[in-house]
């Protein structure tokens, strides 16, 4: 038989091109599709949601993609060694609940633990004719085709997805890139919706850790928020003890309480060093802290003061080995270097506070002068709160010819500015009386002085009264300030002395007016501030009329204890919100023992 000539081949040539021609046009068409399909999942997972809302989007998504009945998001739970059903689509209430049993069981979910470990998409045509692994599994829950997508992202695993057919169905090149695509864009929409999710927490932690002031309320924010923020099982914050040199606990949050043998430790020693240069550190071998609490890891961020030393560090530990990866890890650094500023701050408000009480006890620390007629009685209760220190003070002081000078005021504002102002007014006050008998004129001078020294937006609420050593006589003027009751033992009617003048250091030129006033024996004068007056219970407030009803009740009981009564009436009204000052002046019955 003769051998075919080239010109005879060329039909069976042209026959096989045509074939290859088809196939790389169909392998085009079908690559072109994927991209299109792709694009539209990429545009779709685009905006930024929670990670669970993306992961439900992700799945209903992939199910409609690849045609499939039914469609299922997965992530390892380390804690119960098992995986965490997140996400499903399709599925009947019978169908999820059989889902949700299996992926609880001690066998699990054998595929999708296959489909982890290769890292790569699992196909499974006819799972019963490729004796795949958990095929009873399958069989009970109908699954006749399956394709296992992992989550992965820059190494870390993310979870996993089940897409499953209730039939066997051809399951080829055209799908493995489909679900490799899948896989890619759904990991890194998971991986930008945590992201976000942890700046958010980082974002609103900034919100609550910064107007905090006491390093206490510091402390606890900053545990908790790093506890809640990469969900541990313990956190705790730590400040170097430059003596030792040691990272020496202050706060603990979380389920777990601050571990044995972690209370303080070394932070040169072995695995901590690098917190020492001001990096992250992850510590798996806890037995130089001869932990006994079953830790498996303590992820610890320095805290760095203005110098870049270290001063403390935030650390986070954890029963079950955790899925950090380089986002929580940059999280928590984050929040420790957001910790240390707001730790900073109340550092340096807990010494303005110090300066500001040692101040304020000066203001306080009126010792009145001894007469035989009179006797004081004197409460100060600061608010609390976070600028527990304010203008309220009180004086008594000796003037020439045998009288006394009596003082309540208030100054706007808290803090050491506001105590130090306060001080600059009571000692001017004093200055100008000692050369003005006349308290209107001492209130006229204060106020020109004043607004020359007070600072903007500053100004003082003042009675200032000026009584004869005997009691019987005084005069008296107020400036913004609440005016004073008067007690009068032989009738046992309570009178407001009415004084006319406006606040003290805001405006140059005011005039005040003065009242007198006669004492008789018993009789005693009440002066007090805001605070005072604005105790409140749910809409209602103490009032005048509250004070007056205090003062008919406990007038005979002598100055001090008269004061604390209408204190301790005022605390079982309502809450006392602001500092108060309570001063009683009582002229001594006749026969009066000196107080």
């Amino acid at each position: 038989m003769a051998s075919p000539t080239p010109h005879d081949a060329q039909p069976a040539a042209a026959d096989e091109g045509a074939h290859d021609l088809g196939g790389t046009i169909e392998r085009q068409r079908e690559d072109l599709e994927v991209a299109h399909v792709l694009l539209g999942l990429s545009a779709r997972l685009a905006e930024v949601r929670s990670t669970q809302e993306t992961l439900e989007q992700a799945v209903d998504i992939a199910r409609h993609l690849l045609e499939a009945d039914r469609c299922f998001g997965v992530v390892w739970d380390p804690a119960e060694r098992r995986f965490s059903l997140k996400a499903h689509s399709g599925f009947d209430a019978p169908g999820l609940e059989l889902l949700q049993e299996v992926a609880g069981s001690a066998e699990g979910l054998p595929l999708m633990q296959l489909t982890l470990t290769q890292k790569a998409p699992f196909l499974a045509a006819d799972p019963a004719a490729e004796g795949v692994s958990g095929l009873e599994q399958l069989a009970r829950r109908g699954v006749g085709a399956y394709i296992g997508i992992p989550l992965i992202r820059r190494g870390e695993e993310l979870g996993a997805l089940g897409i499953e057919f209730g039939e066997p169905r051809r399951l080829g090149a055209r799908e493995d890139a489909l679900a490799r695509g899948i896989g890619r864009q759904i990991s890194a929409a998971l991986s930008t919706a945590r992201r976000f999710g942890l700046l958010q927490s980082l974002r609103s932690f900034g919100l609550r850790v910064g107007p905090k002031l006491h390093l206490q309320d510091v402390v606890d924010e900053v545990t908790g928020s790093a506890a809640a923020l990469l969900g541990c099982d313990g956190a705790a914050l730590y400040f170097l003890d430059e003596a030792g040199g040691l990272l020496t606990a202050v706060g603990a949050a979380g389920s777990l309480a601050l571990p044995e043998g972690l209370t303080r430790f070394d932070p040169r020693a072995g695995d901590w060093g690098p917190l020492v240069g001001g990096k992250t550190v992850m510590v798996t071998d806890l037995s130089a802290q001869r932990s006994k609490d079953g830790l498996s890891t303590v992820l610890a961020s320095p805290i760095l003061g203005p110098g870049l030393e270290l001063t403390g560090a935030v650390v986070v530990f954890f029963v079950d080995p955790p899925s950090l990866g380089a986002d929580e890890v940059e999280a928590l650094s984050v929040l420790a270097a957001q910790a240390g500023a707001a730790v900073d701050n109340a550092r340096k408000f807990d010494n303005q506070r110090r300066v500001a009480r040692s101040l304020q006890q000066g203001l306080l620390s009126t010792e009145a002068p001894s007469t035989d007629a009179l006797e004081f009685g004197t409460v100060y209760a600061p608010a609390g709160g976070q600028a527990d220190v304010g203008g309220d003070f009180f004086d008594v002081f000796e003037l020439p010819g045998d009288r006394l000078g009596v003082v309540v005021g208030d100054v706007s504002g808290k803090g050491a500015e506001a105590a130090a102002q306060t001080a600059m007014a009571k000692y001017m006050l004093r200055a100008f009386a000692t050369r003005n008998p006349a308290p209107s004129s001492v209130l006229y001078h204060l106020n020109n002085a004043l607004v020359q020294g007070f600072e903007e937006d500053r100004f003082l609420t003042v009675v200032y009264g000026v009584f004869t050593a005997d009691g019987l006589d005084a005069t008296l003027a107020a400036g913004g300030h609440p005016n004073p009751l008067v007690y009068r033992a032989r009738s046992g009617a309570i009178e407001s002395f009415e004084l006319e003048g406006t606040i003290v250091g805001a405006f140059a030129g005011e005039q005040f007016e003065q009242e007198s006033l006669t004492l008789e024996p018993g009789d005693v004068v009440v002066a007090f501030s805001d605070g005072l007056l604005d105790v409140r219970s749910g809409s209602e407030f103490l009032g005048r009329q509250g004070i007056r009803e205090s003062l008919a009740r406990h007038a005979g009981a002598g100055a001090q204890k008269l004061a604390d009564a209408i204190f301790k009436d005022a605390q079982e009204f309502g809450t006392v919100g602001d500092d108060t000052i309570v001063f009683t002046l009582a002229r001594k019955e006749t026969g009066d023992e000196e107080s």
